[in-house]
């Protein structure tokens, strides 16, 4: 399965959250099995410099994956234009994209 288009919408100076979940077909199972991680990426352009890198929580159990940016970590997104969220098996053996998209950066008008 394709990777899920979902753009966003950065503030930078401003705390961020995004709460996705991994679920089975049947909406209520998880998909996540123990020792799964994630990894999110912002980009200036597909294949292009990389403006930030974190490891968002994972809760396999519920399948919950809890993307937070503290303030600086937002300001680091100025530039960004592309973000992506990958899942990663325990052993290593299974990568799933499971989210990307465009990235828009709203100025701070109070400073």
């Amino acid at each position: 399965m394709p990777a899920a288009n979902y753009p966003l919408v950065i503030e930078p100076g401003a705390s961020f959250t995004l709460q996705m979940h991994y679920m089975q077909d049947d909406e209520t199972t998880s998909a996540l099995s123990a020792g799964w991680t994630a990894r999110v990426q912002f980009r200036d352009a597909v294949g292009g410099n990389l403006l930030l890198d974190i490891v968002p929580a994972v809760n396999a159990p519920t399948g919950m994956i809890l993307i937070q940016l503290t303030p600086s970590e937002t300001e680091q997104c100025v530039g960004a234009k592309v973000w992506g969220c990958e899942l990663h098996s325990a052993n290593g053996s299974q990568v799933v994209r499971l989210v990307q998209g465009k990235v828009k950066i709203s100025p701070e008008v109070v400073q």
